[in-house]
């Protein structure tokens, strides 16, 4: 898999050879696989029952999340729907809330305490330093994109597994 980190020159003629772009181009177009939501006018929701505009992640969850879901888990449609559903709730929706900016209370409201332990922060703790004269922000990147890998799966896992089990008890 080749990838290309954002934030490096990139011209239209690179863009254009690659299977994927994700998070970078101004475009949404499923189709032609173009899955980026800093456009004027993007209004994508998971469903009419969400409110909160998908970020790249879940807009690649939301065109891919099934496939994956029946893949690593081997459940039947009806199963692998409600798993598609919950892994959304329990993860998904964070990263898309946080991505555009979400917070989690109404204005006015002083959370008791912060949390700096959910993947965006834990993403973010992979940025290079600004005074890291060593810095790899490709390494780092990497390591990014392998931590948010693991967990999906561990939550896909847990849901397909432990969770999708107990409806039938």
């Amino acid at each position: 898999m080749r990838m290309l980190r954002w934030c490096e020159p990139v011209i239209a003629a690179v863009l254009a050879q690659m299977d994927i772009l994700v998070d970078v181009g101004a475009v949404f177009d499923p189709p032609t696989n173009k899955f980026d939501h800093h456009q004027r006018g993007f209004s994508e929701v998971f469903d009419d029952k969400h409110k909160i505009k998908l970020s790249s992640a879940g807009l690649i969850y939301k065109y891919f999340g099934k496939r994956v879901i029946k893949r690593t888990v081997g459940c039947p449609d009806e199963a692998g729907d409600i798993l598609y559903r919950k892994i959304y709730d329990r993860f998904i929706e964070e990263i898309d809330a946080i991505d555009n900016g979400v917070t989690q209370w109404p204005d006015g409201v002083t959370p008791a305490y912060k949390v700096h332990s959910h993947l965006s922060e834990r993403v973010a703790s992979l940025n290079p330093w600004w005074n890291d004269p060593d810095a790899r922000p490709d390494e780092q990147c990497v390591k990014a994109v392998q931590m948010c890998g693991e967990q999906f799966l561990t939550e896909v896992n847990y849901c397909g597994k432990s969770c999708l089990p107990a409806f039938d008890i």
